[in-house]
Order: structure tokens, then C-alpha cells, then sequence
């Protein structure tokens, strides 16, 4: 069970929150949300401190794309970790910049925990699709080691399915496939005279499609159905 991981994708705004929260909260995502079916509670600190190393799965790559120093250790991990590999230490207000930077540049947030680390978190990383692990072994291997943020993106300006939408309805979506393309999950395709397709049951609620798209026609809304969100302020 050691070397299980768990990691949870976050939309922009509750990574932030999360940065720079400081108190406890206790945030039981049940069983059937788990992956490898373990159910757990998770204890979420706000970090008291924060530092940032290279991504390791950046820098394995051959022309891994930079910056490479995007991944976050948290709280009581960061000093321990500063003695095994260079570590940078980030005020708040860094780390937020960090977040803020890798959102524009259209990467995932995700926050992990391991069940040796006694299910706490202890990385925030800001995931691109064309270097992170976690997300290439979930999309090859159907592996599960990744949960909802709790959001899936739809269309903004028509009703999300493919029934529905019309060359009319669709006059917001131009069709340019930057949302597909951006897409970590692919969970976006283009339907000739109705724009982008969003599939709900592929989507993981990051915002990268939201982020991309120049014509603003995607959103993130709740989806009762997945995972509860780390919504901060709805937990304390």
C-alpha cells in the first residue's frame, strides 16, 4: 500500500485557496470516490510553509517543458525534503504566482497524498499533459490514480450535448479546437456545425478548457455526481 498514490485535481481557485489557508480541515471523500477502493479520511493542512523543486517528470524527459521548478512540498514535508534535493523556500504570495503562471500556461492542478504520509497532502503539482506521469498513466492504462475536482466543464453558451446544440445555438464556438488541444484528458472533440463537445463522464473539472478558450464559451459548473470539491470555504 506503500507505494499507492492519490491525487486530486483542482480547479484554479480552490488551489489557490488552498495555498493560503492555514487552519485543519478534515474532508471525508468516502469510499466510492477512492481510488484502489480505499476509503479514507483525509486531514488537509493549510500549509505553514511551502517550497519548490523540479518536476521530476519534467526533467526525465528528453525536452521536458520548463519552468521545470513547479513542484510544490507542503507543510511539515518541505524541510524534510530541502535535506534530500535542492528545494526553494516560496512566501505565499510566490506560491500563488507560481499557481497563477502555470494556470495561464494551460497546466493541471493537482494535490497528492500517499498512504504512507498517513493520507495527508503533501504536493501540490502543476501538471502538463505532455510530461506528467500520474496523468499518462491514467490515460494509457485506464489507472484511477486521479479524482475529479468535482466540476466538469460544459458549453457556456448553448445546452451540452451533441443533440442539442445547433449551427445557431452554436454561434459562440468558432470551432478553432484550441480547448481540444489543450485538453489533459481528452475529453473534448469538434463536431462539425456545432463547436466543441464536451464529455462529462471523461472531464475532470481542471479549467484548463476554460483558461484556453479565446472565445470564453466554456465553464465549470458542479456536477453532483463526482467527487465533493475542496472548496475551502465550504469545509470550515
Amino acid at each position: 500500500m506503500g507505494q499507492t498514490y492519490h491525487a486530486k485535481t483542482m480547479t484554479h481557485e480552490d488551489a489557490k485557496a488552498f495555498i493560503t489557508y492555514k487552519g485543519e480541515i478534515r474532508h471525508d471523500l468516502g469510499e466510492k470516490i477512492i481510488p484502489y477502493e480505499i476509503a479514507r479520511t483525509l486531514v488537509l493542512k493549510g500549509p505553514t510553509k511551502v517550497g519548490v523543486i523540479q518536476c521530476p517528470c519534467r526533467a526525465s524527459k528528453e525536452h521536458g517543458c520548463t519552468p521545470m521548478d513547479v513542484c510544490m512540498v507542503l507543510g511539515s514535508f518541505v524541510d524534510p525534503t530541502a535535506k534530500l534535493k535542492p528545494l526553494r523556500y516560496l512566501t505565499t504570495q510566490e506560491a500563488v504566482e507560481l499557481l497563477e503562471a502555470e494556470h495561464k500556461r494551460g497546466h493541471v492542478h493537482t494535490v497528492w497524498f500517499k498512504d504512507i504520509f498517513d493520507g495527508r497532502a503533501f504536493a501540490l503539482c502543476n501538471c502538463c499533459k505532455c510530461c506528467c506521469g500520474g496523468i499518462e498513466i491514467m490515460m494509457k492504462y485506464d489507472a484511477h490514480n486521479m479524482i475529479s475536482s468535482g466540476y466538469v466543464a460544459s458549453r457556456s453558451d448553448i445546452t451540452n450535448t451533441a443533440e442539442t446544440a445547433s449551427p445557431s445555438q452554436a454561434a459562440g464556438c468558432v470551432g478553432c479546437g484550441m480547448c481540444a488541444r489543450s485538453c489533459p484528458f481528452n475529453a473534448i472533440t469538434l463536431s462539425p456545425g456545432k463547436g466543441a463537445i464536451v464529455d462529462q463522464s471523461k472531464c475532470l473539472g481542471c479549467g484548463v478548457c476554460v483558461e484556453k478558450c479565446p472565445k470564453k464559451c466554456l465553464k465549470l459548473q458542479r456536477d453532483p455526481t463526482k467527487p465533493p470539491p475542496l472548496a475551502l470555504n465550504e469545509l470550515f
